[in-house]
């Protein structure tokens, strides 16, 4: 599967700065303070993807998926309650 050079160049970005952190509670709390700037890559890069392309991202680039799994467990719980989030929107 071919990416396009920005794809890869943004997926490499996340997965180096995720690998940082271990996968364990703490480094994921310390993952989540530092997110900010890689935010817009992500969002980039996942919106550009097709379906398989996005698994084979996430083969590729375990950062990549370990993030959105992340977002995605975060959003559940403030959709479910469990985590709290300003209502200033």
């Amino acid at each position: 599967m071919e990416l396009t050079a920005e794809q890869k160049q943004y997926a490499q970005i996340i997965d180096k700065h995720v690998s940082q952190f271990p996968d364990t509670t703490l480094g994921s709390e310390h993952l989540l303070i530092t997110l900010y700037d890689y935010m817009d890559a992500f969002k980039l890069l996942i919106d550009s993807l097709t379906p398989i392309e996005k698994d084979y991202v996430y083969l590729r680039y375990p950062g990549v998926y370990r993030l959105g799994l992340l977002l995605q467990v975060m959003a559940e719980g403030i959709d479910y309650g469990s985590i709290s989030a300003p209502n200033n929107h």
